[in-house]
């Protein structure tokens, strides 16, 4: 832990169901992550929170801290939020933009400078019951959570979006720049 400046939980396939006390809904299309991966990020995300260390989790990681902190997930937009748009899967292959809708006051809205930015969207999932001490920070027009931060000192933003689909993106790079600043050695660099 100490070798580490700050963590990213990156994208990945569905945390099963049981993890935030559900059964796999019927016509739910899922590709199921392997348990042992679930299980070892959320002991190492309890670790990286009790070390105070920055983070930035992406789609699959907003995911899990969200189910970490006690939340549940969607587990298949299209099946359980018919009227939502177009939000995609992963595997498709077919890139999906929107634009998110960031909320005044939060760490998100400070980092970007803007109330809104277009995103590259690949999930099929969502977060349905924010965790315990969850923030919202970002919604896409249709409703569906898009990004938030646990209630917590430090930097520490989830994104249902993939911002490193899109390197050169403005927007991007503020956020992944944000991240670095945040890290310890970034900080001591600072004061010198």
């Amino acid at each position: 832990m100490k070798q580490f400046d700050g963590f990213i939980f990156s994208g990945g396939d569905d945390i099963h169901p049981r993890f935030y006390r559900e059964k796999p809904r019927q016509k739910a299309t899922m590709t199921l992550s392997p348990d042992a991966r679930t299980k070892f990020e959320m002991n190492l995300l309890a670790a990286v929170t009790r070390a105070k260390k920055p983070v930035l989790a992406i789609c699959y990681g907003m995911q899990l801290v969200n189910v970490a902190l006690g939340g549940s997930l969607y587990q298949d937009i299209r099946v359980q939020i018919p009227t939502a748009m177009r939000h995609g899967h992963p595997r498709t292959g077919k890139k999906i933009f929107h634009r998110v809708e960031i909320m005044e006051g939060t760490n998100l809205h400070r980092i970007m400078g803007t109330p809104g930015i277009r995103v590259r969207s690949a999930h099929h999932q969502s977060i349905k019951n924010p965790g315990k001490g969850i923030r919202l920070s970002a919604l896409a027009p249709d409703g569906v959570i898009e990004a938030f931060e646990p209630r917590t000192k430090g930097f520490f933003i989830a994104v249902q979006w993939h911002p490193e689909k899109m390197l050169n993106d403005k927007y991007t790079k503020r956020l992944f720049r944000a991240l670095m600043d945040a890290s310890p050695r970034a900080r001591i660099a600072k004061r010198r």
